[in-house]
């Protein structure tokens, strides 16, 4: 039987994780290894500064006092016995689209899965309210199916974005150039002292309505899959770049004793 391993930055407790992980139960075998309080915004972050505990809270499912991408190290260097077939970041309450992906513990989740050579998926409920995920989990189910007998290539992840309700179809989409304006809110303490909170605006008006990115697709009603991989090199520059590097060591000065 296939193994499939769960995880999120919602927490373990999240209705988005526990309700994926009662449904792929009937296809493959769940291990749930999630952090024990949300870490939503924690990207690929590591935790170096202090120690790591985790917590086994029935025989299929961990709790871990870290990161996203700490609980995928710790499921695969320490918890599971053996690697997983499939690893699933998700289901994500919020949606992970554009240049905000930087920022997402889920995607992060899935991104060090790939690092370690698994095929990944990070999947979200794209919607600020009303999180009610049946149908996103009937969809999943049946892509990891498609990812089980069709795996991806190594170093690729599959960023999934599913409206909420009722959705038209599946569209295979690129990266947008949306982007969440990040907030610092100053309010003050009852002793008059500032103290700041993080936030964002959600503004898609200044938005093309059309063309084949995610956000375009979430905002049609559609949901949208979105390769991304671990290689970042930025290919088209590369050239010009080396001619940079040359001019470099042609105008290298000599060191003065």
């Amino acid at each position: 039987m296939a193994e499939i391993l769960l995880t999120n930055d919602d927490g373990v407790r999240s209705p988005g994780i526990t309700s994926l992980a009662q449904q792929l139960r009937s296809l493959a075998q769940i291990n749930t290894v999630a952090p024990d309080q949300e870490q939503s915004a924690t990207s690929q972050s590591l935790t170096l500064l202090r120690p790591i505990h985790y917590e086994k809270i029935s025989s299929d499912c961990y709790s871990v006092s870290g990161t996203p991408t700490d609980c995928v190290l710790m499921a695969l260097n320490h918890i599971l016995p053996q690697q997983p077939d499939l690893v699933i970041s998700g289901i994500n309450r919020g949606p992970n689209l554009g240049y905000d992906i930087a920022h997402s513990g889920t995607v992060a989740g899935a991104m060090e899965a790939a690092r370690h050579g698994l095929q990944a998926v990070a999947i979200s409920l794209a919607t600020r309210k009303d999180f009610i995920f049946d149908q996103a989990v009937q969809f999943v189910t049946e892509l990891s199916e498609r990812l089980l007998t069709t795996p991806l290539p190594k170093g690729v992840i599959l960023n999934v974005n599913i409206p909420a309700g009722n959705w038209k179809g599946v569209k295979i989409t690129r990266q947008s150039s949306y982007q969440v304006r990040n907030l610092v809110v100053e309010t003050r303490d009852p002793r008059g002292r500032p103290y700041f909170w993080l936030d964002q605006d959600l503004d898609f008006s200044s938005l093309p309505s059309d063309g084949d990115t995610d956000d375009v697709a979430i905002r049609s009603g559609y949901i949208s899959i979105t390769p991304l991989k671990l290689d970042q090199t930025a290919i088209e520059v590369l050239s010009e770049l080396k001619s940079w590097s040359e001019g470099f060591l042609a105008n290298k000065r000599p060191v003065i004793q």
